[in-house]
């Protein structure tokens, strides 16, 4: 196997627990819990760094959280479901923002002359 295969399992694979622990949080534990918010946060981060994602990575999958609560009102109403994702798509907004203003910082200041 070379380098690319690789990093394609290893990128393949914290995404794969990633969204294993989302599907987790929202269907088989019955109450919230920040310490689970906090480090599925953290391993987001994580995945970020490790995979160089830019903020529209995170703002993807807040669009995707977005159409699964779309679902989940239109099948399910108002449920503990249905709250979780509108809790995820509220980290993930706030995570989105923030990581863009970090790459709105790093970029080079244009001269006005």
């Amino acid at each position: 196997m070379n380098e690319e295969d690789n990093a394609l399992n290893n990128s393949l694979t914290f995404l794969s627990i990633f969204f294993i622990a989302i599907v987790a949080d929202l269907f088989f534990f019955a109450q919230s819990s920040d310490i689970r918010y906090a480090l599925l946060i953290l391993y987001w981060l994580f995945v970020v760094r490790a995979l160089r994602f830019q903020s529209d990575a995170t703002f993807k999958l807040t669009l995707g959280l977005l159409g699964a609560l779309f679902l989940f009102f239109i099948f399910d109403r108002t449920s503990l479901v249905t709250e979780k994702i509108a809790t995820w798509i509220y980290l993930f907004l706030w995570v989105g923002v923030i990581q863009q203003w970090l790459e709105l910082k790093k970029l080079p200041k244009k001269s006005s002359s």
